[in-house]
């Protein structure tokens, strides 16, 4: 198989907004060459490289934890934690919380650019992932032998690595228009799921902000006992209230 468009070596540029450029690799897992370890929980689940670009969307339109994420990409919730670590990868989004997630200002970049754009900007990521490059140039049987002789990776593990990268390498060395039509599509799909699911986000936003409103009190005021979670008086009821 052959690239839709030449790889270049590490450090050379390739032009374009989205080319790549040397930054520091944000913690926690990387696309780029790093260990085998750091990418054991997230490569393997991210299948979709479509998906892994559009979560800027997803956050972009009022996404920020790690389930609705999952919900406006179709995926389950622990699969929308690891498509969101997929896309802090590569540098568009970032922690906002635990389980939360929010765009990093080249996120916002991506998310207001058009498909064609956000094309290239995951051709280049794809391009620059040593795994990816491996598969295309000596097949995924080299590539599995590879990691076999790390010692610390199991046979299921290999099998759904190769499943990843073999996704990801088919995307890749696909023809533009090809590229291009599956990214529309899966923009999409993505942005109808979200038209779907506001009504309800809205209410259920709405219902957690009047929760968070009313007061709490962990006990009483008048005995020290300890209150009820729904309780919001500050008194217990064997105590008398206010008069």
């Amino acid at each position: 198989m052959t690239l839709a468009q030449p790889r270049r070596p590490a450090g050379v540029p390739t032009g374009g907004q989205w080319a790549p450029a040397h930054h520091d690799e944000p913690d926690g897992v990387c696309l780029g060459p790093v260990g085998l370890d750091e990418v054991d929980e997230i490569v393997p689940q991210a299948n979709s490289p479509e998906k892994v670009v559009l979560t800027v969307d997803a956050i972009a339109d009022g996404c920020s934890t790690s389930k609705e994420i999952a919900d406006a990409l179709g995926v389950d919730q622990r699969q929308g934690a690891y498509y969101a670590t997929a896309a802090r990868s590569l540098g568009l989004v970032d922690h906002a919380g635990p389980g939360c997630w929010t765009l990093t200002p080249e996120g916002v970049r991506a998310a207001q650019s058009e498909t064609e754009d956000l094309v290239a900007l995951l051709d280049a990521c794809l391009d620059k992932n040593p795994h990816v490059a491996a598969y295309i140039d000596e097949g995924e049987d080299a590539l599995a032998e590879e990691w076999s002789t790390r010692g610390d990776i199991g046979p299921e593990t290999i099998a759904r690595r190769i499943t990843t990268i073999r996704s990801w390498a088919e995307y890749r060395t696909s023809d533009d228009a090809t590229r291009l039509a599956r990214l529309s599509a899966c923009r999409k799909e993505v942005s109808d799921r979200q038209v779907s699911l506001r009504p309800l986000r809205l209410a259920q936003r709405a219902a957690r902000a009047r929760r968070s409103a009313a007061p709490q009190h962990e006990h009483c005021r008048s005995c020290g006992i300890e209150l009820p979670y729904a309780n919001t008086t500050g008194i217990c009821e064997d105590c008398p209230g206010p008069a």
